[in-house]
């Protein structure tokens, strides 16, 4: 840590230290203290310090953003716009930034739970709430009057089944809350045990208040804590995942950053564990100019900070700003330099993409240069990658991206060997497909600066081995007369095809060799490493940050996730959805959905999860809200009109997003589910119909399904039945798809109707019936005007 400097009465110095920095972070409250009543940085209770307003008015005149950063998680944003207002403090809501909107912001936009697993079981109160409204999180508990009392028998019943609980909370948060009681702790820590995230705004131990203490924030998670077992990620200072929160909203530069605080052990150490620019000390707090200043002081660093590159361990990680001077990489050095959460897994989810996309040329066996040619699309809009000759102004970051989006990979898919097998597999492959494709010379360059275990062959050596090397390597006159030696293990393919000399456990090979040789070293080198990635998994999971994504994106290798784009799968704009056009537009339902529309119009009727499903289909597809009441109503035949209104109508306009709570309706209501979402969720029960058939119908019994909706060949059905045996279920979904439109599928192509782009693996219901439906009629559709903005008329 470097040494402290004492500003105060230096006029020329506090210029300069002013001078550094774009934005401020200011710490708020003050702590009433048994010895000293007023402590603080802008105020304490109602006692504003002198010079504060006056302080932050000259910050504004110099250009400097403020934000006002505050542990307090019983106030919302709004609350501290009053208080500035009362205190005469000129500020915006937007520059507040409190442990309960830091983990509103943290759910929202970092952690990106995804729906409906997404809604959050508060212990706390109305601020913590109003913050997580703000941001279109479900919430439950609070301050919900109905968990305000004692625990009563039937409560433990209910919690032990499962009756009580919300299903779709998948986290827990915890913070301060004035109306902790056993109901609550019970009812979080059941969710916790279904495997909630633990969240906590701060872990304060103390409130200070009416100078004395009282327990903290940290105080009331503390039984939560002690029966998991675990601790929650904090999201208040001096925790870095509220540093990661407000940087994911004010995008700041941190080395232009200031913190101002009044606790060396809180607000210093935020600042300096979230490698700001620098850190500002008042002494109208708990530490004093003697603790700033004593030599050798240093910060004790949290737990999180034991893999910071600049700490020991890393001290000659000269590779921290790496230049990325091949198009190529072996991907053999971690990298160790700093990016967000979101560019964390945004890159991942992007290389995820490229992967099933090659995964599924090899399962529908394209050739080499058909797989080329669909590829190249696809790498260019989420993997792009460009020589040194094409002076891309984005070719620095686009090496950067996909030199990061490999590693984040590599911590997903390294936990099962299952994994690390089909992983290496396909960024092989990729390797491959790129190394093919790049320019000559770089190549040869970046071969040689991998420093591989390879000798070129002498002209001597070439004499004394003669025609026996030429024959055994099948050179042809028109071929350069280049040869490498090497170990034979290396090169065991080439041995096994008698592509190479063998001579005292040497091979000598052929220069045209050298791609294949190249992309096996890769190969063995990236199994090698997943295993020791593999042994790094356990410490992973302590970071409550990145275990969810990793955990997602290896979920996702079942089937990548498919963002929904409202619109993105109806054709709401091209015909009306009506109930009565429903039994007419199943010939363009994916498998999933016709088997649930079968099942209702055999027994007038689906279970919770399958109309639920169904719902957001057709809301998808663009059925509106009125006319999908309409479809149930006369689908629920046997059901009378009270019974219907009292048991199904609710369900119907939650999913819209009608009724429910304000981030509900905000949002409205819930997205369709996409494929991995049916893939990954919990196999239907008796009666139940819900979910993927590919993977819950037995082998047999799928292909009943298909011949019961036309599907009669033979090959097709033979793949289908290869797929599902081998869990490729999105695989034999899509070869269902292209052989239903096989022909318009060829015209599309053959015409250049639609961009590549649009034809890529369908990962969504919506998109099956979208496309499915477009393709259909054709005539209607004008070139390149396909999943944007609908269909257009000629």
């Amino acid at each position: 840590m470097p040494s402290s400097q004492y500003l105060t009465g230096d006029k020329s110095a506090i210029e300069a230290f002013l001078d550094r920095f774009d934005v401020f972070l200011f710490d708020c409250d003050g702590t009433a203290n048994l010895s000293d009543p007023w402590i603080g940085v802008l105020w304490s209770g109602d006692h504003l310090f002198p010079g504060t307003a006056e302080t932050l008015a000259m910050l504004r005149e110099k250009g400097k953003q403020l934000v006002f950063v505050t542990n307090n998680s019983t106030k919302s944003r709004a609350d501290y716009k009053k208080k500035f207002d009362n205190l005469g403090i000129p500020a915006k809501v937007d520059e507040v930034f409190g442990s309960a909107y830091s983990a509103a912001i943290y759910i929202s936009r970092i952690l990106r739970v995804p729906a409906p697993k997404n809604k959050v079981f508060v212990l706390g109160e109305s601020g913590i709430e109003e913050e997580l409204a703000s941001e279109s999180v479900p919430y439950c508990g609070g301050s919900d009057p109905a968990l305000r009392r004692d625990i009563e028998p039937e409560d433990y019943k209910k919690i032990a089944d499962g009756s009580m609980l919300d299903p779709d909370v998948g986290i827990v948060l915890s913070g301060l809350d004035f109306h902790v009681n056993y109901l609550k702790l019970s009812l979080g820590f059941a969710y916790l045990r279904r495997g909630a995230v633990f969240l906590a705004t701060n872990v304060d131990s103390t409130l200070p208040n009416s100078h004395t203490l009282f327990p903290g924030a940290g105080s009331i998670g503390a039984p939560l804590v002690k029966a998991w077992g675990k601790e929650p990620l904090a999201l208040g200072k001096p925790s870095q995942a509220m540093m990661d929160a407000i940087e994911g909203k004010f995008k700041f530069d941190r080395s232009r950053t200031c913190m101002v605080g009044d606790r060396m052990n809180t607000d210093i150490q935020f600042g300096i564990e979230g490698k700001l620019g620098g850190t500002l000390a008042v002494l109208t707090g708990v530490s004093k100019k003697e603790d700033f200043l004593a030599e050798g002081v240093e910060v004790v660093p949290s737990a999180r900070a034991v893999l910071d590159p600049k700490k020991r361990q890393f001290a000659k990680a000269q590779w921290k700003e790496q230049a990325y001077s091949h198009r190529m990489n072996f991907y053999t050095i971690p990298p160790t330099g700093d990016i967000t959460i979101e560019e964390f897994e945004e890159w991942g989810i992007a290389r995820l993409k490229v992967l099933a996309e090659l995964e599924s040329c090899s399962y529908r066996s394209r050739t080499a240069e058909e797989t080329a040619t669909y590829m190249a699309p696809i790498l260019a809009k989420y993997l792009p990658l460009t020589s040194n000759t094409s002076r891309s102004s984005t070719l620095d970051s686009d090496r950067k991206r996909d030199h990061y989006s490999h590693w984040t990979l590599r911590l997903a898919f390294s936990a099962t060997e299952e994994l690390r097998k089909r992983f290496a597999r396909l960024e092989t492959q990729l390797f491959k497909l790129r190394l093919q494709q790049d320019d000559a010379r770089e190549r040869r360059a970046f071969v040689e600066s991998l420093g591989l275990d390879w000798s070129v062959v002498s002209e001597s050596e070439k004499e004394e081995l003669g025609e026996g090397l030429r024959n055994a390597t099948n050179w042809r006159r028109d071929e350069e007369r280049e040869w490498f030696k090497v170990p034979f293990e290396q090169v065991t393919e080439l041995v096994e095809t008698r592509r190479c000399l063998l001579r005292m456990g040497t091979a000598y090979v052929h220069v045209r060799e050298q791609l294949g040789m190249v992309v096996a070293e890769f190969g063995r080198r990236l199994e090698a490493g997943l295993e020791l990635a593999s042994r790094a998994l356990p410490r992973m999971d302590e970071d409550n940050r990145l275990a969810p994504i990793l955990t997602h994106l290896s979920k996702s290798f079942t089937t990548p996730d498919a963002a929904y784009s409202e619109g993105g799968g109806s054709i709401g704009d091209t015909t009306a959805i009506t109930a009565g056009s429903i039994d007419k537009l199943v010939q363009f339902f994916p498998l999933c959905m016709q088997n649930l529309h079968r099942e209702l119009r055999r027994n007038n009727h689906l279970k919770h999860y399958g109309r639920l499903q169904y719902t957001l289909f057709l809301k998808g597809i663009g059925m509106d809200m009125n006319e999908c009441l309409v479809f149930w109503r006369q689908s629920f035949k046997l059901v009378t009109d009270e019974k219907f209104n009292k048991e199904y109508r609710y369900n119907v306009r939650h999913a819209y997003g009608d009724v429910g709570g304000d981030a509900n309706r905000r949002g409205r209501g819930y997205s369709p589910y996409n494929c991995q979402k049916l893939l990954t969720e919990a196999l239907p029960g008796t009666g139940q119909h819900h979910g993927c058939p590919y993977r819950t119908f037995a082998p047999d019994q799928l292909i009943g399904l298909l011949g019961s909706t036309g599907i009669s060949d033979q090959a097709t059905l033979k793949g289908v039945k290869e797929d599902v045996t081998k869990q490729r279920y999105h695989i034999a979904c899509n070869r269902v798809f292209e052989y239903k439109n096989k022909e318009q599928i060829k015209k599309v192509k053959d015409q250049n109707m639609w961009p590549a782009s649009e034809l890529d693996t369908i990962l969504h219901p919506n998109t099956y019936f979208k496309r499915g439906f477009l393709l259909a009629n054709l005539g209607l559709v004008k070139s390149g005007d396909v999943g944007v903005d609908g269909v257009g008329s000629q």
